[in-house]
């Protein structure tokens, strides 16, 4: 039953078992055994794939849960979910960052078609500290129909970007954190969708931030950016809404600025098309910027639409500009 799934799957994308070129690899979960990427024998692990596999390769998984963190190991290589990011699941398992671009990918590394969940970063440099669930580091990565939930980091606790370029199209980022630690004070926190720093140049696509939040209520902390903290980098967002997200910090010893997305640093160029930022919130003894906050930036915003946006600062008289 297993191979007749893999033939009709194969034929989907318009190829055979028996026509499969040597340059496509093929995973599955539930594979028992070492495999050698075939059809017929599967790898059982993504990661296994990626090692066997050479610049301009492809690599096509089976649905499944695959509980493991997979590195792409500089290599320019499509890695694809047959069927889409519904049932095609990377699972961190909380040990660490759950996707790797970092050892000088391109834009051509793609991954698609995938669940990224339960990532975490930890540690004590910038790197470390940085995308529970995809880091990019001095590297390029596209994404496409990918859905990144649950993951958690100081800074990006969906995806950081640091001197590295990322396509980001059809991508679904909910539900993740950027904050230090459970408990205690600081709980600082940037860009709980994604934090991109550096020579970076980020393009966002028809995708979709939603519930990410940044920062905690912890004492003396910062929380900046619920979905985005795009600090010096060239970003462009275009058809992308952002909905629910929140950056949040103590209200009496506290700040927070940028509920939907912060742009800040002269270096820093955003172009904003087509997008929606509605029912964002930032909340703190000091806060800015319930939508979007834009701090020594250059930005040019076209048939955008702010709705609902909400500023809570107990310092300053809310008006049109706090909630925008």
């Amino acid at each position: 039953m297993k191979l007749s799934q893999s033939f009709l799957l194969l034929c989907a994308l318009g190829l055979t078992p028996g026509l499969a070129a040597a340059d496509d690899y093929f995973v599955d979960a539930l594979h028992v055994g070492p495999g050698t990427g075939t059809p017929g024998d599967p790898f059982p692990t993504i990661q296994d794939g990626i090692d066997a596999a050479s610049d301009g390769d492809a690599i096509f998984c089976m649905p499944g849960i695959y509980v493991e963190r997979i590195d792409f190991d500089g290599k320019l290589i499509t890695v694809s979910g047959m069927e889409g990011h519904e049932t095609t699941i990377i699972d961190a398992d909380g040990g660490g960052v759950g996707v790797k671009f970092v050892s000088g990918e391109t834009l051509a590394s793609t991954l698609q078609g995938f669940t990224i969940r339960n990532g975490f970063g930890e540690g004590t440099s910038l790197a470390n500290l940085g995308g529970g669930g995809v880091q990019v580091i001095g590297s390029g990565a596209t994404l496409r129909d990918c859905l990144i939930e649950q993951c958690q980091a100081v800074l990006g606790g969906g995806l950081f970007v640091e001197n590295g370029d990322l396509v980001l199209d059809g991508v679904i980022v909910k539900d993740n954190l950027a904050r230090r630690g459970e408990t205690g004070f600081p709980q600082d926190g940037d860009g709980g969708g994604m934090f991109a720093i550096g020579d970076s140049n980020v393009d966002i696509r028809g995708s979709r931030f939603e519930t990410n939040q940044a920062g905690g209520p912890g004492l003396h902390s910062i929380g900046r950016g619920g979905a985005i903290v795009a600090t010096g980098v060239q970003l462009t967002l275009h058809g992308t809404r952002f909905q629910d997200n929140i950056a949040i910090c103590n209200q009496v010893m506290g700040s927070a600025f940028g509920g939907g997305v912060l742009v800040e640093g002269a270096e820093a160029n955003a172009t904003i098309f087509g997008c929606t930022f509605e029912s964002n919130e930032a909340i703190a003894r000091e806060a800015r910027g319930g939508g979007l906050y834009v701090d020594q930036a250059s930005v040019d915003i076209e048939d955008v639409v702010f709705r609902g946006n909400f500023v809570l600062d107990i310092n300053i008289e809310i008006d049109g500009e706090g909630g925008a």
